[in-house]
């Protein structure tokens, strides 16, 4: 259950399936869930589809689940840009439902001309851009609490995009459930998103 009301999910990472033949991509959620449960009340909801077997999860039954989900993440690499359903089914779809909250990932280094998806939006790498190894342990918990060129921990930035949510769906009259430990922080994460800033 999302900390965010009426949301399936405070976070959904969308992936090609080959760049979790190893496990990474499971790693990365495990590790994104620990960092958000301290201030989500430990309720940090983080989903993406494991099931590998053709035909379990239809189109339709990613997106029904999609579209109640507020953080997209992208874990970007030249699979997931080759990958017609990641891209068309996945991003593109959230981005047309009016989802805006889009993080990249890059997995691995990107080939030829390749691009991130939205190369006018902040990303970041999790791979050493000396040699191109893919990190992993510490190295890899290093680059999500760094944030790449946003300048903010990717954990944290979740944790604000939940918390304005959370603002924005007061309506609904239910008991706050985010349990933040440094709520200056985060309003400060929010202040720093073009969007937040047009509603601030």
């Amino acid at each position: 259950m999302s900390c965010v009301p009426g949301c399936k999910a405070d976070v959904f990472i969308s992936y090609a399936h080959r760049d979790n033949a190893d496990g990474w991509v499971t790693r990365v959620k495990e590790k994104l869930t620990a960092k958000l449960n301290p201030f989500l009340s430990g309720r940090a909801e983080v989903w993406f589809d494991d099931r590998i077997a053709p035909g379990v999860y239809f189109k339709e039954e990613i997106q029904q689940k999609l579209k109640d989900i507020p953080i997209f993440i992208a874990v970007v690499s030249p699979s997931y840009l080759d990958s017609q359903f990641c891209i068309l089914h996945e991003l593109e779809w959230f981005q047309n439902q009016g989802g805006k909250d889009i993080i990249q990932l890059v997995k691995v280094p990107l080939e030829g001309s390749q691009d991130v998806p939205l190369p006018e939006s902040a990303y970041t790498s999790l791979y050493d851009e000396k040699d191109g190894h893919l990190l992993d342990g510490a190295p890899l918990e290093q680059a999500l609490d760094k944030g790449g060129s946003t300048r903010r921990s990717i954990p944290t930035f979740c944790v604000a995009l939940s918390y304005w949510r959370q603002k924005e769906l007061s309506h609904l009259q239910c008991v706050p459930c985010l349990m933040l430990s440094d709520l200056g922080h985060c309003e400060e994460s929010i202040r720093v998103l073009p969007w937040a800033k047009a509603r601030a």
